[in-house]
């Protein structure tokens, strides 16, 4: 893999699958140890809803996360005194390299339905808004999935896929992250930097991973454990293992993140 280490005032497009999530932003390092991600968000319209509805909640998600981007800006900090923002791409004046477009549904109800990585609306909290963003910046979730998964047929074997009550567990292979850890719990590491507990809501391997894409020597324990984010074991096959570092196996104490 290509290793994305920036000198001061340069920028490079960055569209990898290093972890085993895609990621598209564009990556600038301003000085010595401050960087900025600009991510070129393009808000859709709910096509169930009547146009002045759907209009109307696309400039609400608008409103709301350009107000979440300038209340994290003072905890996306590194472990060295490494400071990160994060903008929206100005499609207008924005420059080369142009980041991929990130469609996002600005849904209109958001009763009952989970929100993800294309889906906001009104009741989308901040925290929720970041941790979801982290995604297009190369995170991957490091929650334990209770709410997809699969059954299994007891005559066959077969893994049929369901929403609740699912045995094993979709992605029962992920390596779960500290308690406080954005991509597990958002509010958890909301509440952290809130109540001055921490400083940050990345942890060390979060934070080099954003801003050092591609590089090996500062993210391989970090792109270990997170390519088993996304893998089920079943069938009889178990998750994959093959030099797994120790740091995945005790993984709720955070070494991997360091």
């Amino acid at each position: 893999m290509d290793c994305v280490s920036l000198r001061e005032g340069e920028s490079s497009l960055i569209q990898r699958g290093d972890t085993s999530t895609w990621s598209g932003y564009k990556l600038t390092r301003t000085s010595g140890n401050n960087f900025i991600v600009e991510l070129n968000i393009a808000l859709l319209p709910d096509t169930h809803a009547q146009p002045a509805e759907a209009a109307k909640q696309m400039s609400a998600v608008s409103t709301k996360l350009q107000e979440c981007l300038r209340e994290i800006t003072p905890y996306l900090n590194g472990p060295n005194g490494e400071h990160l923002e994060i903008k929206l791409y100005d499609v207008t004046h924005g420059g080369a390299p142009v980041p991929p477009p990130i469609n996002i549904i600005a849904d209109t109800t958001n009763h009952g339905i989970r929100e993800d990585a294309g889906r906001w609306g009104k009741y989308t909290d901040c925290p929720t808004i970041t941790h979801e963003l982290m995604h297009y910046m190369g995170l991957v979730d490091e929650y334990q999935e209770r709410s997809r998964g699969y059954h299994t047929n007891p005559s066959t074997g077969e893994l049929i896929y369901a929403k609740d009550g699912s045995d094993p567990l979709l992605y029962n292979c992920r390596i779960i992250g500290p308690a406080d850890s954005i991509m597990r719990s958002q509010q958890n590491a909301w509440a952290s930097v809130v109540s001055g507990k921490k400083n940050s809501l990345l942890y060390p391997g979060h934070f080099r991973t954003v801003t050092q894409p591609g590089c090996a020597s500062s993210n391989k324990i970090y792109y270990t454990c997170a390519n088993r984010a996304y893998a089920t074991s079943g069938m009889g096959k178990g998750c994959p293992t093959p030099n797994t570092p120790s740091e995945c196996s005790n993984s709720e104490n955070g070494q991997w993140l360091q």
